[in-house]
């Protein structure tokens, strides 16, 4: 009994032996190519005429197209022209600030000198307005003002 189950795995064995080098002897892409052959052999050929109407009138196609104005259109509207930065010279016209400095960063303080006829200044500070122009910060070597138009905010640095 115990021969005729070893006999038997033995047999299973070579069978699976014998498909996996039958899987890898055969070219899996040879099937595919025959079927078309064969089906390229069955196809037909058409016959094409061209057509020998003449020359193309290429004169007459394009003023039959520049006579569509509706090709012409625009497919999609143009955008609205960008609005115009601020004139940071003629917001900060006169606009001078000194070394001059009360504290530290973030709560640091400078004088600034609103106008040519102001001679004592200003103490200023981040979110100071000057003339619109709304301090942002202030650091050791500029002062960055802001401008907010429209949704979109402009920047502008100021050398002390």
């Amino acid at each position: 009994m115990a021969r005729i189950l070893f006999i038997t795995g033995i047999a299973a064995i070579v069978a699976l032996l014998v498909l996996v080098a039958q899987q890898i002897m055969q070219n899996p892409i040879e099937a595919k190519q025959t079927e078309l052959e064969s089906r390229l052999n069955e196809a037909q050929m058409l016959d094409y005429e061209a057509d020998e109407a003449g020359e193309l009138s290429f004169s007459e196609y394009t003023e039959t197209i520049t006579q569509r104005n509706d090709l012409w259109q625009a497919l999609v509207e143009l955008p609205p022209p960008a609005e115009e930065p601020p004139d940071w010279s003629e917001i900060l016209k006169g606009v001078r600030f000194t070394r001059q400095v009360i504290g530290t960063p973030p709560d640091i303080r400078i004088r600034a000198h609103l106008s040519p006829n102001d001679s004592a200044g200003q103490w200023v500070s981040a979110g100071h307005v000057i003339r619109g122009a709304r301090i942002q910060e202030i650091t050791d070597s500029f002062v960055l003002f802001s401008i907010t138009k429209d949704g979109k905010e402009y920047t502008h640095r100021v050398r002390r």
